[in-house]
Formats: structure tokens, C-alpha cells, sequence
């Protein structure tokens, strides 16, 4: 009898470890896929952000076109007014209008924002790239979470980016 209940432990213990490495395999595979899908929203981000920036580049540089046409045309009236021939002004190929000093101040600095918001979501994707296959740090992102679960906390994406960018500071440190 006591020999079937050892046996009986023995399976009962194996089944649980087993199962218990199938959900830690599956919380590892689980952080891996989270993080490549933050890391391709991330490139998808800062593909729109590098448009943005590229068509607020083109309606500046439409509008400075617009804007050397205008004073062509103002230079023509003038040496008209003397007595003298101008230069004739052909209209821009682009379609657009000259922007005011406000308006293309601030075009350009959406485009600037853009830009760097672009920048920022490439690094963001370039630190969740390299998470995804950091084993030893999802275990510790893995075991805080689990810690945070117990507390009654949670911790967010932006700690978890943190997290990245302070051990990759201390690899940085140490070369």
C-alpha cells in the first residue's frame, strides 16, 4: 500500500512539474510574441510618423516654390513700373499656395515632431526586438510580474522598456 501511494506522489509530481514547464514555456513564448508585436506596431508607427514628416516636407517645399513665384511676379510688376523688362515667372508644377510665416513655422514643426516621434518609436521597436529573444530578462520581467500578481499591482509596458534600456545601458557601461 505505502509502495502505490510512493508511485501514485511520484506520477502525481511529475504530472504537476510537467505541466508546471509547459505554462512557465508558455509564458516565455507568450512574452516573445507580445514583444514582436510591439516591435512591428512600433515600425508600423514609425512608418506613418516618416509620411507625416515626408508631406509636410513636400507642402513647405511646395509652398517656398509658391513663394519664389510670387516674388518673381512682384520683381516683374516692379521693373515694369520702371520702364524695364522682367523676368516671367512660370507657376510652380505643385499643387499648393504659398504658406504664411505662422503656417509654415508650424508645418515644419509638425514635421520636426514627426520626425523625431519616428525616431523614437524605432529605437522603442529596436529595444522590444532585442527583448524578445533576451531570455534571462523576460525571466526577471516574468518574476516581477509574478511578484507585482501577488502584491495586487501591475507593471506597464513602459517599465518593461525602462527595464531594456537600463540593462542595455549597463552592457554599454561595461565596453
Amino acid at each position: 500500500m505505502k509502495k502505490k501511494l510512493t508511485i501514485v506522489g511520484i506520477i502525481v509530481s511529475f504530472v504537476i512539474a510537467a505541466l508546471l514547464g509547459i505554462r512557465i514555456y508558455g509564458a516565455f513564448q507568450s512574452e516573445h510574441d507580445s514583444a514582436i508585436a510591439r516591435a512591428n506596431e512600433a515600425d508600423r508607427q514609425a512608418q506613418v510618423l516618416d509620411a507625416k514628416s515626408n508631406e509636410d516636407e513636400r507642402e513647405l517645399a511646395c509652398s517656398t516654390e509658391w513663394l519664389k513665384y510670387k516674388n518673381t511676379l512682384l520683381e516683374q510688376q516692379i521693373a515694369e513700373l520702371k520702364g524695364g523688362v522682367g523676368h516671367t515667372p512660370f507657376e510652380p508644377s505643385c499643387e499648393g499656395y504659398a504658406m504664411s510665416l505662422d503656417e509654415s513655422m508650424s508645418t515644419g514643426m509638425e514635421g520636426m515632431q514627426a520626425l523625431l516621434d519616428a525616431s523614437n518609436a524605432r529605437e522603442y521597436e529596436k529595444f522590444e526586438r532585442e527583448y524578445s529573444t533576451n531570455r534571462p530578462l523576460q525571466a526577471r520581467f516574468l518574476a516581477m510580474r509574478l511578484w507585482e500578481f501577488l502584491k495586487g499591482t501591475g507593471l506597464d509596458a513602459s517599465q518593461q522598456a525602462m527595464m531594456q534600456k537600463d540593462q542595455d545601458a549597463k552592457k554599454n557601461a561595461r565596453k
